[in-house]
């Protein structure tokens, strides 16, 4: 319809043009947008200054757009949208198949020399890739387009045509897999290995078959998929031994060891991150051992020993560092960051973050973006700053429902539904829980499924409903146990103190609390020890213990002071009141 509207116009200045110009032009259709002179090129099969002139021509005639660069006299082509529909419509099949499979094989050199400048490292090598990428990542996906309709009727093509078609579904994803993993959609990365993977399949190619599956996995760890992740893994491990390639064999062991991690099975992620540990070692791949340093720290961060994942933390940044990869040391930043948020240094943890999302902002890395806005979020709830933290949950909550990222979106539900319940509207506080815990459950995020039910307690407990509350901590105390969360324990141990005091039943509130602190000291968390003190000093009081309850409040009262804790005020009002 929109060409009929145009056919006139367009007829005219098409019959002024000879047959070689008109070919020409017609085959600038396949462009989805603008090009520059070497895509042109490409298209045109001329030489560079002989498409030049084309292009220049067809300019010139009012058939070509030129888009002048700010910063140079280089520039961009394009047609008109109207102009590519007229275009398309007048150019031959054969010259069209032709000229898609150039622009097809073209875009996936670029998309390969973005991810070589990006593999070099340093901060120049890996901007200059990631400009290159983001200014011809249309015209990559219209290739990559292109291979999967060919790819759709892959019995029907000639020899040239099937070997070109598996070539090019096998190289797509691999050619520019870290990049990828930046910009693109988790659900377009899936769409393209599949594609992908029927090739390697077909042109019984082991090594990319691997490659392919394993890449799958990390597509579904991204959506939050992690069993479907690690079944993936394990069919990529057992190719990778069986053809001998101990990279991707490193690799694999290191991705199993993250989901275990992300499902809380530490132990079992430990095997796996020290076995990927050991082969990048042996074959001096500096970048994986890196992530897998960051990995094992990971693994002693679930284990509540913060000290020795920061030992981790520090090792990994260092390699980063070292060899130039920023997407690594934005990512060992964040994980500092949490290691001395859990330690009570909430300054410095937001020293971490903040330096991690300029890295992560700089890259465009959206998956990281939205994890540290969120742990930014924590710090300043932490500093009692609840209007501050939700707006940085409402940041990361966006990017994690954007790039479908649902792990990050059921996280940042609890934080919000806590911050909620902070400023005491419990019914959004609730309705966040609700969503959040769906998620959790959905996906098989057991530590995340404890912490709702925590705060679904909290928020029970809050309407003065302790019965209820109680309920809550004891189905989360059940999770929390068996995956060996030992950080949300004492919480959970705390709270329950809690409830039982405000049902007058002040000395098993104790019993809680000195389980609470015990844990707390054992693995330095200092917040929750403070907690457990004042707490308990609150109960002693009420038992007419005094002095007991003075020396264990004063006590909380530094540790508050030291994390900058907003519960400091109230525990200073207490003594206040207790020592008139």
């Amino acid at each position: 319809a929109r060409l009929e509207l145009v056919e006139a116009s367009f007829s005219l200045s098409y019959d002024l043009l000879g047959q070689t110009r008109k070919k020409q032009w017609c085959r600038l259709s396949v462009f989805p947008g603008d090009f520059d002179l070497d895509g042109g090129t490409a298209v045109l099969k001329m030489s560079r200054n002989a498409s030049g002139q084309v292009l220049s021509d067809l300019v010139k005639w009012s058939l070509l757009d030129f888009i002048r660069s700010a910063d140079s006299v280089k520039g961009r082509y394009r047609l008109h949208d109207l102009a590519r529909i007229f275009a398309e419509s007048r150019l031959e099949p054969t010259e069209h198949h032709d000229a898609k499979q150039r622009h097809t094989k073209h875009y996936l050199k670029v998309l390969s020399e973005s991810e070589k400048l990006y593999d070099k490292g340093g901060n120049n090598h890996i901007l200059e890739g990631l400009i290159l990428f983001d200014k011809e990542w249309e015209n990559i996906r219209t290739g990559q387009a292109w291979v999967e309709v060919m790819m759709k009727n892959i019995r029907t093509k000639s020899k040239p045509d099937l070997k070109f078609a598996l070539d090019m579904a096998n190289s797509y994803p691999n050619d520019g897999i870290n990049i990828l993993n930046l910009r693109q959609h988790p659900q377009e990365m899936i769409r393209w290995l599949e594609t992908a993977l029927t090739a390697a399949r077909l042109a019984k190619k082991k090594n990319f078959e691997g490659i392919h599956l394993g890449n799958l996995g990390l597509a579904y760890s991204h959506l939050g998929e992690t069993r479907k992740a690690i079944e993936y893994y394990y069919q990529a491990l057992a190719i990778s031994r069986a053809t001998g390639d101990r990279k991707g064999e490193g690799i694999w062991l290191g991705n199993l060891g993250g989901a275990y991690c992300h499902l809380d099975e530490i132990s079992k992620a430990n095997v796996y991150n020290n076995l990927a540990l050991s082969i990048s070692r042996e074959i001096g791949d500096r970048r994986g051992e890196g992530t897998w340093l960051g990995n094992l720290g990971n693994a002693y961060y679930g284990l509540g020993e913060m000290n020795k994942a920061i030992e981790y933390y520090d090792q990994a940044l260092s390699i980063s560092r070292e060899i130039g990869d920023r997407s690594g040391e934005g990512a060992q930043l964040g994980n500092l960051g949490s290691a001395y948020a859990n330690l009570g240094d909430t300054r410095k943890a937001i020293e971490y973050y903040d330096q991690a999302l300029a890295i992560n902002r700089e890259m465009g890395d959206r998956r990281g973006e939205g994890i540290d806005l969120g742990n930014l979020g924590s710090a300043y709830a932490n500093l009692g700053d609840t209007q501050k933290a939700i707006g940085y949950y409402d940041l990361a909550l966006a990017i994690s429902q954007e790039i479908g990222d649902r792990r990050g979106e059921g996280a940042r539900l609890c934080n919000l539904g806590y911050a909620y319940h902070n400023l005491g509207e419990m019914n959004k506080a609730i309705e966040c829980y609700d969503r959040s815990i769906k998620i959790a459950r959905g996906i098989g995020y057991p530590s995340l499924e404890g912490e709702i039910l925590v705060n679904f307690g909290k928020a029970h407990s809050a309407l003065g409903e302790n019965d209820k509350a109680i309920e809550y901590y004891k189905q989360s105390l059940e999770i929390i146990r068996k995956i060996e969360d030992r950080e949300n324990e004492c919480e959970v141990l705390c709270n329950l103190g809690k409830s039982y005091a405000a049902l007058g039943e002040n000395c098993k509130a104790i019993e809680y609390y000195e389980k609470s602190r015990g844990i707390a000291r054992k693995i330095k968390y200092l917040q929750e020890e403070g907690d457990a003190l004042f707490s308990m000093s609150l109960a002693l009081d009420k038992l007419g213990q005094k002095q007991e309850a003075i020396h264990n409040a004063k006590t909380a009262l530094e540790i508050f002071e030291h994390i900058e804790s907003p519960k400091a005020e109230e525990a200073r009002r207490k003594l206040s009141d207790w020592q008139g």
